[in-house]
């Protein structure tokens, strides 16, 4: 029998309740021509008894998702999982330009009515020689992730919130231009 030690949350930490109001996918274009999309998951929110500045401060716990849709040209050999470890010691590119498609922050309703928002970016990618399950080469992903909070009015409805979020006010797409 193995036993795995958790490190125990503070006492005086209490859970905090979330709604998802949106996880949606980041979307990226990779110089080898592969699509990278990456996804933000919020597991499990709780404060602290910890304050700054006056602000209770809150811990999270999250996943980031990453998939890949390689062309035709990268698939190789069926593979399986590789830990990252395994992917560092086998980069073949370390440098595998990024252009963003649409970058989209996933967002929370805390059940203190604060507003969550969490944006993750790809910011360096590498391919590695080892392959997935289904032939696609693996990549060893770096992100960055920036998180705010506001506190909304007691009066905003959650009508309110869909609308806004809805109407593409939190999201950043980027297109390239075409020429003619």
């Amino acid at each position: 029998m193995k036993l795995v030690v958790v490190p125990k949350r503070p006492a005086t930490a209490s859970y905090v309740p979330f709604d998802i109001l949106q996880e949606p996918w980041s979307e990226y274009r990779l110089s080898d021509g592969t699509t990278l999309k990456t996804r933000f998951v919020l597991l499990k929110v709780w404060d602290d008894a910890e304050t700054r500045e006056g602000q209770k401060f809150g811990k999270l716990s999250n996943q980031i998702v990453n998939v890949i849709q390689a062309p035709a040209r990268l698939i190789g050999p069926k593979g399986s999982s590789a830990s990252v470890q395994e992917l560092q010691q086998n980069i073949v590119d370390s440098n595998v330009k990024i252009e963003p498609i649409v970058e989209k922050p996933s967002v929370y309703m805390l059940s203190d009515k604060r507003f969550l928002i969490v944006q993750t970016r790809a910011i360096a990618v590498s391919r590695t020689s080892l392959f997935d399950a289904e032939g696609a080469p693996h990549y060893l992903v770096t992100s960055q992730t920036a998180v705010s909070s506001t506190q909304l009015p007691e009066t905003t409805s959650p009508e309110a919130i869909s609308k806004t979020l809805q109407s593409g006010s939190t999201s950043r797409r980027r297109n390239k231009a075409v020429k003619q």
